[in-house]
């Protein structure tokens, strides 16, 4: 197996073509953006470093993760840092996670919360992720927070969403646990994932992303999948050159019609499968927190998080004594009414920049395991590897991205 076409230049086609470089082999990327990096792009704006599709920090609970990326990228050129995370709750910042500043609520919300908890999880765990959050929560922690920020960030009705990709990777606090922190006044978070986190010293992530692509110079920009054919037992890529393997880290919607002879089935099956687009919108700031990021459940408002990215690293804003913080916000919404929404929320300085990114978050609805189901085994038959959070249809943050480009190259080698 000599010659490989690896689609896509994001995270996981640039880690999978980095361990068949190491590998002594040569994939060629097809990447349709001038740009590697997918979801992982960073551009400088007025001297802000922007890292366009929203807030990417590193942290692996995978040692051999954080090895190879350090092997990469050198540790003493990363920033680490703990995360300060706030919720913006009323007319409050509140500590993350919500669960556990119940302390800084009124007294009447505190005790509402700790009573719904302590008789939560009673008769059967429903198989919706509206109905399962007040489950494992209680109604007044999952409607006070949960459902009102989850129904933000995902723009879909929580009822017709499934439970399967968060059942048993939600960390849940004990009973214990949770009237500690209220005694205590304690909303520690080191439970939590990415409770601390690495970001590099420069550059934004796509330092990151330039550091994986080391050494890969065969990459084609510009170069989109537009045909993708079999042709005895070979794969013929955009009619002209032929591989041993294809491994595709593009999203699946973008493969349907490139595909010749895919099935009626198979075609359906990813054409009902649903996602979000997310619009980021980068400020200027004073540098007089050292917030990470915020969260907005406000239903009245449509930005859903708030990202300080000039926290993150000294030079990710020009000016000392100036940071920077990027709203998020799903769908393509309007800049003025981005500014309108968070007035009087956080104080901020000047418009920089904004990116529209088309797939951002995978929606879990209750017809994604049948349809992936379809796909994948469609996908098997033809030997097309599939890789990644838009080309697997799973929720993957960019360490598990890596860890699954590790997992495919160990299967490919055995």
């Amino acid at each position: 197996m000599n010659k490989i076409a690896v689609i896509g230049a994001g995270i996981s086609g640039l880690t999978i073509a980095q361990k068949l470089l190491q590998a002594g082999l040569s994939p060629v990327i097809y990447e349709k953006e001038r740009e590697i990096g997918g979801l992982c792009r960073t551009r400088t704006t007025s001297g802000y470093t922007f890292d366009l599709s929203g807030g990417h920090v590193f942290n692996s609970q995978f040692a051999e993760v954080k090895q190879w990326a350090f092997n990469l990228l050198p540790q003493e050129q990363w920033h680490y840092s703990r995360r300060v995370a706030k919720i913006f709750y009323h007319d409050r910042l509140v500590d993350y996670p919500f669960e556990l500043a119940l302390a800084q609520l009124d007294t009447d919300e505190t005790i509402d919360c700790l009573v719904d908890f302590i008789s939560s999880k009673t008769g059967v765990e429903p198989d919706n992720f509206h109905d399962w959050l007040i489950w494992l929560f209680g109604p007044s922690i999952a409607e006070k927070y949960l459902i009102p920020y989850n129904s933000k960030i995902w723009n879909y009705d929580l009822r017709k969403m499934s439970t399967d990709w968060v059942r048993g990777k939600m960390p849940i606090p004990t009973i214990r646990q949770l009237i500690t922190s209220v005694v205590k006044s304690d909303a520690s978070e080191s439970l939590m994932p990415h409770s601390a986190f690495y970001y590099p010293q420069k550059g934004g992530i796509r330092n990151f992303v330039d550091a994986i692509a080391t050494g890969l110079t065969a990459i084609r920009l510009n170069e989109p999948l537009q045909s993708l054919e079999i042709i005895a037992g070979r794969y013929v890529v955009n009619g002209s050159t032929n591989y041993d393997l294809v491994i595709n880290t593009a999203p699946l919607p973008e493969l349907s019609g490139v595909i010749r002879g895919i099935p009626d089935e198979v075609a359906n099956a990813i054409r009902d499968l649903k996602y979000n687009s997310i619009k980021t919108v980068l400020f200027s700031c004073a540098r007089d927190n050292d917030y990470s990021w915020v969260y907005l459940p406000d239903p009245s408002i449509k930005p859903h998080r708030i990202v300080y990215q000039g926290n993150f690293a000294q030079v990710n804003a020009p000016i000392p004594d100036t940071s920077s913080f990027t709203v998020e916000v799903i769908g393509d919404y309007p800049v003025d009414r981005i500014v309108k929404d968070v007035s009087g929320k956080v104080p901020f300085g000047d418009y920089i920049d904004e990116h529209y990114t088309k797939y951002a978050y995978v929606i879990f609805d209750r017809n994604r395991a049948r349809n992936m189901e379809v796909i994948r085994r469609y996908f098997a038959e033809t030997g097309i590897e599939l890789l990644g959070r838009f080309a697997e249809w799973e929720y993957y943050n960019m360490d598990i991205c890596i860890e699954r480009a590790f997992a495919l190259f160990n299967r490919l080698k055995r």
